[in-house]
């Protein structure tokens, strides 16, 4: 009996799939739990139309990340930070700072998508990576200036 997947199934096969499994199997596991349906022919054309239309959304969010990663290149965000008399910082260059910045300049990303090791604490130049959806990167420069 072929059946399509509502979710992923370990050992079977992930959410969406078209499976071909014994009726047993199917009626008394995969049904009961609500985890797969018949692969009828109404089932299989719906199953067509949301995958297409998933592909459809994946392509748009990507082009946009493009325009996004194609703007970090020529930007670069200035960060003052204090000094103490020994040259060292008061406070530093985080995620959520970068990511703040980021937004006052017209660009919405996660914090989770900054890949930073830790905290920036020195004066200079940094390139920091961000890491978007769908294998996309892009880096931005990061200049920490004394206040």
């Amino acid at each position: 009996m072929k059946v399509i997947l509502f979710q992923d199934v370990p050992g079977l096969g992930r959410k969406n799939d078209v499976k071909d499994v014994s009726d047993g199997y199917a009626r008394n596991f995969l049904f009961a739990k609500n985890l797969a349906k018949p692969a009828n022919e109404t089932a299989l054309k719906s199953l067509a139309e949301q995958k297409s239309r998933v592909e459809k959304e994946k392509s748009a969010e990507s082009q946009k990340f493009s325009v996004i990663v194609e703007k970090l290149k020529s930007l670069n965000l200035i960060f003052p930070v204090k000094l103490g008399e020994k040259g060292r910082a008061f406070g530093s260059v985080t995620a959520v700072k970068i990511r703040d910045s980021l937004k006052k300049q017209g660009i919405a990303v996660e914090k989770d998508w900054i890949i930073l090791d830790e905290p920036i604490k020195t004066t200079g130049e940094n390139m920091v990576k961000i890491k978007f959806p769908q294998g996309m990167e892009g880096e931005v420069r990061i200049l920490v200036e004394a206040e």
